[in-house]
């Protein structure tokens, strides 16, 4: 029996051993077709965006990157269809790559669009957590604004605790607009405990 189940997958691994890897040169290509898509994207085109993405993924199908521009494409559109792309189109890509920070601060950008806070929160708290990462203040000024905004809808202690440790770690690591989240977290809470 042992023997028999050796005999079926023999041919299994031969198959998967037999996938040529992405040589360095599509690599190499998928890179670029994928920035000069973000060009296009940044710039509005978002048919070239697209066709440069389709290029970038024809030379290299699990560039993750490239996946990650694609949802930001069809995230811009903005259609309900496309939302539903792009919200599977970055979940590929940060199963394909999940230590890419970059990555993970789209997707919270993404889901605190779709008025999704609590996963943003969780992705905005990835992209803050790594040092290094060239956009980290800004994943931590959007962790700490939506733990603002969390105290706004529901003024809990435990809320206003987590929005001021979010504010505080935001200027610890360089944030300018702490005290201006700060102004606005005590105008929520007091607004809100006047009355008690």
């Amino acid at each position: 029996m042992h023997r028999a189940k050796m005999m079926v997958m023999l041919p299994l691994l031969a198959a998967c051993q037999s996938m040529p890897p992405v040589s360095a040169a599509k690599q190499d290509l998928a890179r670029i077709r994928t920035e000069i898509a973000l060009q296009y994207l940044q710039a509005g085109q978002l048919d070239l965006a697209m066709q440069q993405t389709q290029m970038a993924l024809d030379a290299d199908p699990n560039h993750a990157k490239a996946i990650g521009v694609m949802a930001r494409v069809y995230q811009s559109d903005g259609s309900v269809a496309n939302l539903e792309k792009a919200r599977q189109l970055y979940q590929k890509a940060l199963a394909m790559d999940g230590t890419d920070m970059a990555l993970h601060h789209q997707y919270a950008m993404f889901l605190t669009a779709q008025k999704e806070y609590q996963a943003a929160i969780e992705h905005f708290g990835i992209a803050g957590e790594h040092i290094g990462y060239a956009d980290r203040v800004i994943a931590l000024e959007n962790l700490a604004y939506l733990k603002v905004e969390q105290v706004r809808m529901l003024p809990t202690d435990a809320h206003y605790q987590a929005a001021v440790l979010a504010i505080d770690r935001a200027i610890s690591a360089g944030s300018q607009l702490g005290d201006q989240m700060h102004q606005t977290l005590s105008a929520y809470w007091l607004s809100t405990h006047q009355s008690h």
